[in-house]
């Protein structure tokens, strides 16, 4: 009989959670987290990820405890350190997926294994399933489809992501960024007026390395805008010192603002002055692009663009 490869195998674990442990589990489950430690998740490859089942509240306790009150569960007499969550984990060789119809084929096999955990242990007691496809599944020097689709966001952008001695091409999407915000800056010098960049893929490092980010905000100040006008979401690392920044941008103070998705998403009320949103690198989800279209109402002169590119 032959022996079988190493390849064809997969494992299965499980993790218990408790009260008090289960919000760790559930952010990293849901990436809700804005970094990972874990080098083997890819933020970029987040909008890979398949949810055969979402969770209907904010959070798993929400949940249980919605469960709880329709009468699907008892949580009447446990212990504050009972465990209320187990997590079932599938590892799966990635050279098994490859050699079977790659990432189609590993959407296939865990929907039929989130189908049987459902038939198991009945259907309303699965309160999440998803397949991860952000984690690294090959070494990341060798071509696969997410790192050439990653590579060529990164070209779209400035080719100097993909090498810093490329030169800096003058049309380039970031180029083209900073003449349209130069120009409105100029525009609307009497009211003050703001505006938001947003960039996921070249963030500031601190490093000396090239980034997008320095970048502008060097070539915004050689043509004429003050430094202290131009501010990263990145340099405000607690909740008082957002709502310092932010008051700056409502006030007029701080005209151009950069930020991440992430950083810079929900929660950024800074919208009173803003007259143009510039997008970089063109988020996954279309919830996350056109923050600035709700102030339409009171607002009706506002520019959103794109900058001119396409994303690959």
């Amino acid at each position: 009989m032959a022996k079988k490869s190493k390849a064809d195998m997969s494992c299965a674990r499980v993790k218990k959670y408790t009260s008090s442990d289960v919000s760790k589990a559930e952010r990293h489950n849901e990436r809700k987290n804005e970094t990972y430690e874990n080098m083997n998740v890819i933020a970029e490859r987040i909008p890979y990820n398949v949810h055969f089942k979402e969770p209907t509240s904010p959070t798993y306790m929400e949940q249980l405890k919605q469960m709880e009150q329709d009468g699907k569960v008892s949580l009447r007499g446990l212990r504050k350190d009972a465990t209320l969550f187990n997590e079932i984990v599938i590892d799966v060789n990635t050279m098994y997926f490859e050699r079977n119809g790659g990432y189609e084929y590993a959407k296939q096999f865990y929907e039929e294994a989130f189908h049987f955990i459902e038939e198991k242990f009945g259907a309303d007691n699965v309160i999440s399933a998803v397949m991860h496809a952000d984690e690294r599944l090959v070494e990341p020097n060798i071509d696969n489809m997410l790192k050439v689709t990653n590579d060529g966001r990164k070209l779209a952008l400035d080719q100097r992501m993909i090498d810093p001695m490329l030169p800096d091409d003058p049309e380039s999407k970031v180029n083209t960024c900073i003449d349209n915000v130069h120009r409105i800056w100029e525009e609307h010098a009497d009211t003050k007026a703001a505006q938001l960049i947003f960039c996921d893929l070249s963030t500031p490092k601190n490093d000396g390395s090239f980034n997008v980010y320095d970048d502008i905000r060097e070539k915004l100040i050689r043509r004429g805008v003050p430094a202290e006008q131009i501010r990263f979401i990145h340099e405000a690392t607690t909740d008082v010192q957002k709502k310092e920044l932010f008051a700056k941008v409502r006030s007029g103070e701080v005209r151009i603002l950069l930020g991440s998705t992430q950083k810079m998403g929900a929660g950024t009320n800074v919208q009173d002055k803003l007259v143009a949103l510039h997008n970089l690198d063109c988020p996954w989800r279309p919830s996350d692009v056109g923050r600035i279209l709700r102030t339409f109402k009171i607002k009706k002169n506002v520019e959103v663009t794109d900058n001119g590119k396409d994303n690959f």
